[in-house]
């Protein structure tokens, strides 16, 4: 056999091998896209309503076509996403999705900084919402319900209220004290400051809670005086006032207006000051600021005392349910010594022990009674 004849029978036994090769390689071929056409996976589907009350749902969809897509796997399966969130692309192919999770889209409003933000989302937890909306939530911000409160339909309206401290200081006054001796060479019922009291100065640090920019809390921190406060020294007079021609003719002249006989007669009382000047205030606007009218009211007042109704005077005046003069708050236009010395020289005899009459009970006007100036007293 020549060189030519061994080329032709070797050319037809590779053409014979050539086809059996392609054939073979043309039906794996299909054979692939056949498989590939049919090949199936299991889907699980959680569908989550957000209603606290209930739990999520769970499917699982078996021998699910790998060419589909999300979107036409859960609409074979009549799912709706309607007013669900869907975790992942609805165009993606379940050839790369194992499951898939839909959740209700809650509604509601988050305030915030003066403003109301209105949402519809399906977030897990309040703070994811925010987050989503780009609220920003510092440190010491209250929101509520809670950050980690799960986002479901209960769930309406958020309030994210902004807290701020803040180091303050303030000012305060510190209230002097008084020091008081009685002293015999001034008469009673006159105080002699020697030393006027001064108020002192503290300065307080403060952490203060601010809520939305309102002040709601403040806790104190340091407190610092700044200035001493200065103690006032004064003294009281002891000295008794002397029978006077004044007092004698006034009490004269009290017991003949009235038909009253007044006499020396009751217990002598030592009084503050302080306690001179609202006895004075009271008995003005009780009785007049006559001698008579004062005198008449104040030897009330004594013989109520003398009898024990009050530890004081004063406390005669000031008991509960007695003189509207007191009660009602009228006394304080003659504080200071607005009541007048005719006013002053009564309460003072009476303090001495002088009574005009033996009464213990008066009323404005006439009445059954001893009418003194313009009261009634029996």
């Amino acid at each position: 056999m020549n060189f030519y004849q061994k080329a032709i029978r070797l050319f037809k036994e590779n053409k014979k091998r050539a086809a059996v090769i392609t054939a073979m390689v043309l039906f794996v071929t299909a054979l692939g896209f056949t498989c590939a056409f049919n090949l199936t996976r299991d889907i699980t589907v959680t569908v989550d309503k957000s209603v606290a009350s209930a739990q999520p749902e769970t499917t699982t969809l078996t021998s699910v076509n790998m060419n589909q897509t999300v979107g036409q796997v859960l609409s074979a399966n009549d799912i709706s996403t309607d007013g669900y969130t869907v975790d992942v692309d609805l165009d993606a192919s379940v050839r790369d999705v194992s499951d898939i999770t839909l959740k209700a889209n809650t509604k509601g409003t988050v305030s915030v900084d003066g403003q109301t933000i209105d949402y519809d989302q399906a977030d897990k937890t309040v703070g994811d919402l925010l987050q989503t909306l780009g609220v920003q939530v510092g440190a010491d911000d209250v929101v509520t319900p809670s950050a980690d409160t799960a986002l479901t339909t209960d769930v309406t309206a958020i309030t994210v209220d902004r807290v701020e401290y803040k180091e303050e200081q303030r000012q305060e006054e510190i209230g002097f004290e008084t020091t008081e001796t009685e002293d015999s060479s001034i008469d009673s019922g006159t105080t002699t400051v020697d030393t006027q009291g001064v108020n002192g100065v503290k300065t307080i640090t403060e952490k203060v809670k601010y809520m939305n920019g309102v002040r709601i809390d403040a806790l104190t921190e340091s407190e610092e005086v700044t200035t001493e406060p200065v103690t006032q020294v004064q003294r009281k007079g002891t000295k008794a006032a002397a029978s006077s021609d004044t007092s004698s003719s006034s009490t004269a002249a009290a017991s003949s207006d009235s038909g009253s006989s007044g006499t020396y007669t009751g217990t002598a009382v030592s009084v503050s000051s302080s306690d001179f000047d609202m006895i004075c205030a009271i008995v003005a606007h009780e009785g007049g600021t006559s001698y008579k009218g004062a005198a008449a009211v104040m030897s009330a007042v004594m013989n109520r005392y003398d009898a024990g109704y009050a530890s004081s005077p004063l406390g005669v005046l000031t008991a509960a349910g007695q003189f509207s003069s007191y009660l009602d708050g009228y006394y304080t236009m003659y504080l200071g010594g607005g009541y007048g010395s005719a006013v002053e020289q009564a309460v003072t005899d009476c303090l001495n022990g002088y009574r005009m009459h033996s009464y213990k009970n008066f009323h404005a006007g006439y009445g059954s009674g001893e009418y003194i100036v313009n009261q009634t007293f029996y």
